[in-house]
């Protein structure tokens, strides 16, 4: 889309035209503008049933309606279902860019994705959130990633799976994270050594998401941990 031009300068490089009959590359130098935009006002003005000089009783306000009309678009594709939305948006790893890219796929004349975004956000149901206060340094949120990864060797060509550990600092939103053979709690504990030397320092306190290699028995005040284990460097 054309940026518009100050209605100024639009009766500037109207006059320049009709009374002074400056090329296009003159109006553009005499106004401080691209060539392309004073070409632009002049096509505009050409399709706009307007008469040089314009008609004294119009306002630049009427004058500027007449050459930038606003822009109809007929759009026949079906807004998006936001309750299908919701349902996919609970499967592992469906997003929102996701669905955008299916309905785009789909109906390439539809909303774009902004729109399809607005439309989203403002007719999904509101769901009722609790804000939570982290002070820095306090405590680290620790897990493994429902989906594991994997790597291959390059000297035997093996598949090797490892588990993704996971762990954020909350205040900040700091993360490390590193692909760890197992979960097994030795493993669990160097991943934490680990991680701490990658951030500099040890929190208060760790907040394991209910895995097994942290917590051995769920409680809703005081989980029980796993029995400590030597680790492998001793």
């Amino acid at each position: 889309m054309s940026r518009r031009v100050a209605m100024r300068q639009i009766r500037e490089i109207l006059r320049c035209h009709f009374e002074h009959g400056l090329s296009r590359e003159a109006i553009a130098r005499a106004c401080g503008l691209a060539k392309g935009s004073v070409s632009n006002v002049l096509q505009r003005f050409q399709t706009s049933g307007l008469g040089w000089p314009v008609d004294p009783t119009l306002s630049d306000t009427d004058v500027e309606a007449r050459l930038y009309p606003p822009v109809t678009r007929d759009v026949t594709a079906p807004r998006p279902d936001v309750q299908a939305m919701e349902q996919e948006l609970r499967r592992p790893h469906v997003t929102l860019e996701l669905l955008w890219r299916e309905y785009h796929a789909v109906h390439p004349d539809g909303m774009s994705r902004a729109s399809f975004y607005r439309y989203y956000q403002a007719h999904h149901p509101v769901e009722p959130t609790m804000a939570m206060v982290h002070k820095a340094g306090d405590k680290l949120f620790v897990d493994y990633s429902g989906d594991g990864l994997a790597y291959i060797n390059r000297q035997t060509g093996e598949v090797i799976v490892v588990e993704l550990f996971v762990c954020c600092l909350g205040a900040s939103g700091f993360c490390y994270t590193e692909g760890s053979p197992s979960q097994r709690a030795d493993d669990f504990v160097q991943s934490h050594v680990r991680a701490f030397a990658y951030f500099g320092g040890v929190p208060c306190a760790l907040v394991p998401d209910n895995l097994k290699s942290g917590v051995k028995r769920s409680d809703r005040y005081e989980p029980i941990p796993p029995s400590p284990t030597r680790s492998a460097t001793g």
